[in-house]
């Protein structure tokens, strides 16, 4: 059976006195598509900032795969996990796969590809499975939110 890739145990945060996850626990599933729906405010945005890191818990812990996310360093976490917003600012100039080629930084050393075939099949891949390939050309500026 696969193992969860994100486990969540007891998690809480608060911004001030306004708490907005308190005692959440859940696992998601590798392969699996999730789908988290709540009314504006509820948390959706903190929880997925928590999850990647970006903001700090106050109480609880985050597994992926199986080990503790406060104990896995940024660069390795990048490696296994991201997230794109909805809204982002990005140039106007920046294409879709340019995009997805960001990626692969944590792959590179001081801003430097490695292996640039390697790094240019991932990203194709990447639009493959995410059913994106074909708007590999198309500015990120010309997309909607849900593009």
């Amino acid at each position: 059976m696969e193992p969860n890739v994100f486990t969540a145990q007891n998690l809480v945060f608060s911004y001030g006195k306004n708490r907005v996850l308190d005692g959440l626990s859940f696992s998601l599933r590798r392969g699996k598509v999730t789908t988290l729906i709540g009314a504006n405010g509820c948390g959706k945005s903190t929880l997925f900032r928590l999850m990647t890191k970006n903001l700090k818990l106050q109480q609880g812990e985050v597994f992926v795969n199986g080990q503790a996310l406060s104990q896995i360093r940024l660069r390795d976490f990048a490696k296994q996990a991201a997230i794109v917003h909805q809204h982002n600012t990005a140039p106007a100039d920046l294409t879709v796969e340019k995009l997805v080629a960001y990626g692969r930084t944590p792959y590179q050393r001081f801003g430097l590809s490695q292996n640039p075939k390697e790094d240019r099949e991932k990203v194709l891949w990447a639009m493959e499975v995410t059913n994106t390939l074909r708007h590999k050309d198309r500015q990120v500026s010309e997309l909607s939110g849900g593009q």
